[in-house]
C-alpha cells in the first residue's frame, strides 16, 4: 500500500466517524412524544395518502425527529413514520446552559 492509498482510507474512516458522531450527539438531544390516542396509525409520510407502515399505541413514548404541517415524524425501536399531530404529544428536550469556565459532565451524581 503506498502513502496515498493509506491517506485516502484515513480520510474515509475520518469522515465516517464525524459523520456517526453528529448523528449520535443529535438523537441524544431529540424531542420525545407520547402518543395520546388508543391506537394510532404510523404513516410512510405526512399525511392520510401515505402507506400505513405500522400502529402505536397509547401511551408510547417515541423519538420526534421533525415535524411538518401538522405532522411529526417519529423513530419507535428500528421503526420510522409519520404520526398527525393529534395523537401526540410532544416533549422538549432539556436545554443545558453551562454557567463555568471548565465543567465536568458525569454520568451521575458524586466526583
Amino acid at each position: 500500500m503506498n502513502r496515498s492509498e493509506i491517506m485516502r482510507k484515513l480520510s474515509r474512516i475520518l469522515i465516517l466517524t464525524m459523520i456517526l458522531t453528529l448523528v449520535l450527539a443529535s438523537n441524544a438531544w431529540a424531542d420525545s412524544g407520547i402518543v395520546s390516542g388508543g391506537v394510532v396509525n404510523l404513516r410512510s409520510g405526512p399525511g392520510t395518502q401515505y402507506e400505513l407502515v405500522g400502529t402505536l399505541s397509547k401511551d408510547t413514548r417515541v423519538e420526534v425527529i421533525q415535524s411538518r404541517s401538522g405532522w411529526h415524524q417519529v423513530q419507535y425501536g428500528d421503526v420510522q413514520g409519520w404520526i398527525t399531530g393529534e395523537y401526540l404529544t410532544v416533549t422538549q428536550s432539556p436545554k443545558l446552559r453551562v454557567t463555568g469556565d471548565m465543567v465536568n459532565l458525569r454520568s451521575g451524581p458524586g466526583t
